[in-house]
Order: structure tokens, then sequence, then C-alpha cells
């Protein structure tokens, strides 16, 4: 296959994986409403069941989701390298691929990214953020993005460690200082 057909099936395996990341993580809540709900059903214990296994069933599919995100970017985040590529090549896919994850995941998962849990969150999914750092719903985020101590990036501060030019990629680390 030529290098470009190659390329549009990377591509479409990457929308592929990213549509299944949601589907897989309500497996969980399918599987606690298959176990607690009771062997004899009318609507009114079925509504009751339901209500009452609501919080629990969206808690694991928010546990559920937040994992597979991460899992999926550390995954492609080793073919993310700082340097000169080609047009084409798996690094601009990384790229792509990654942030495309994380966009869906600031939206499924957005009281995520307004609360104490984002260094934690971010941490998971492989970037490196310092001790009393402030961050929101950042976009661009990926492996050579470094956080130093108490630093501070919200309200949707974009990142880009990619310029395109000339058929070439250039990919470089991203570092906020300390206190910044």
């Amino acid at each position: 296959a030529s290098p470009r057909l190659r390329l549009k099936a990377i591509y479409a395996t990457g929308m592929a994986v990213q549509n299944l990341l949601a589907l897989l993580a309500a497996l969980p809540g399918i599987v606690l409403l298959t176990a607690l709900m009771p062997s004899r059903l009318t609507a009114g214990s079925l509504l009751v069941t339901l209500v009452a296994l609501a919080p629990l069933v969206a808690l694991s599919f928010v546990v559920a989701y937040a994992l597979l995100v991460a899992v999926a970017v550390r995954a492609v985040s080793p073919l993310i390298k700082p340097g000169w590529h080609r047009d084409g090549a798996i690094v601009g896919w990384a790229l792509w691929f990654s942030e495309s994850v994380m966009a869906s995941a600031r939206g499924i998962l957005f009281p995520l990214y307004a609360s104490v849990y984002t260094r934690s969150w971010l941490r998971l999914v492989g970037i490196e953020v310092g001790k009393r750092t402030e961050i929101s719903t950042a976009v661009g985020l990926n492996r050579l993005t470094r956080f130093g101590e108490q630093s501070f990036a919200t309200d949707d501060v974009v990142f880009s460690c990619a310029k395109a030019r000339g058929g070439w990629l250039y990919v470089a680390p991203i570092e906020v200082g300390d206190r910044s």
C-alpha cells in the first residue's frame, strides 16, 4: 500500500478508537446494572433501581472513560518526539490523535477539568505538572508540555508544540516555568 493510503488508514483507525472509548467506558455501568437488577421486575422496581443506581453508573462511566483516555494518550505519547518530521509522519498523527482524545475528554469530563483533580488527571495522562499549579481547560497538552511549580494556565489557554512549513512539521517541548 502507498504511504498516503497507510496514513489514511491510521487516521481512520484513530477516529474509530476515539469513538470506541465512550462505548467501552459504558460497559462497567451496564455490568453493574445487570448484576444489581432485581430478578422480578415491575415498572416501579425498575424505576427505583435505575434511579438508585444512576449515580454509581455515572461514576463508573467517568472513572472508566478517564482511565481509557489516559491509556490511549499514553499509548501514543512515545510517538510524539521533538524535532523536524516529514509531513505525513506518524508524529503528526500522534499529535492529532492525542489532542482529539483530550478534546473529547474536556467535553465529557468537564467537571473534572474545573476541579481540584485536574492536576492529578493531567499527571495520569502523562503531562508533567508541578506542585500547587492551577490548570483548568488548557488545550494542546501532550507529553512534551511541562508545568513548573505554582504555575497557572486556565480558561482555554491554547498550547501548540508544533508548526508546519513546506511539508515539514517542527515539534518542540513547551515549558511553563515556576510561578508563571
